[in-house]
């Protein structure tokens, strides 16, 4: 007889397959480009502005190598880059190093020179990130107006109805929200300080 209730079969996994040299693709090392000031100061703004790591910013700026190779087109070939910037030290993933490496080779140019052209990309973002953190700057006085304003109100109200009546700490409320508000747009600012006198143009004629 046969056996209605037969336990199905356990599903498949669907699951990618992963390998040793997959895994090694994602490990960190610490590697040096010889670049110029500008394009130091464009890395360090775009990771501090979005918060992100270098790594994850070279990881984007490499993962692209169709619009690498298209911007690598642009560079004279030679060597008239490789004197030029100042040498720092980066942690990025094994397999952007890997990538740079590759399209250095096929395109016959420096590993600086590619690193330099790749974070011009990055530009617009920096426009708009140093247009945001001028508008910020407006606003934070609207902000301090209107805290100074609502402590004025605050003030008013004691005086007329006192402490304690429910007016007064319902308003107080605001006037907290008010502070509070402030002190996070202060800070929000002073992070954005790496980006006050950035010359966006500096980072184009570098090449």
């Amino acid at each position: 007889m046969v056996n209605k209730f037969k336990e199905k079969s356990a599903p498949k996994s669907h699951l990618p397959k992963m390998t040793s040299a997959a895994l090694k693709g994602k490990q960190s090392v610490r590697t040096s480009f010889k670049l110029s000031e500008a394009c130091i100061q464009a890395i360090n703004i775009v990771a501090k502005q979005l918060e992100i790591k270098h790594r994850s910013l070279f990881d984007y700026l490499i993962e692209d190598t169709d619009t690498l190779e298209r911007i690598a087109q642009k560079i004279v070939r030679g060597n008239q880059f490789e004197n030029k910037g100042i040498q720092k030290s980066f942690i990025i993933s094994r397999e952007s190093l890997v990538r740079i490496d590759h399209l250095c080779e096929k395109l016959k140019i420096s590993r600086d020179a590619l690193i330099e052209l790749s974070v011009r990309r990055l530009l617009p973002i920096i426009e708009k990130e140093m247009e945001n953190h001028r508008k910020r700057k407006d606003m934070l006085e609207l902000v301090q107006n209107h805290y100074h304003e609502s402590k004025q109100v605050l003030n008013r109200i004691k005086a007329s109805v006192g402490a304690e009546d429910t007016i007064y700490k319902v308003f107080q409320n605001t006037v907290s929200a008010s502070k509070q508000a402030k002190i996070q747009l202060i800070d929000i600012l002073s992070k954005g300080k790496v980006i006050e006198g950035f010359d966006p143009s500096s980072l184009k004629e570098e090449l």
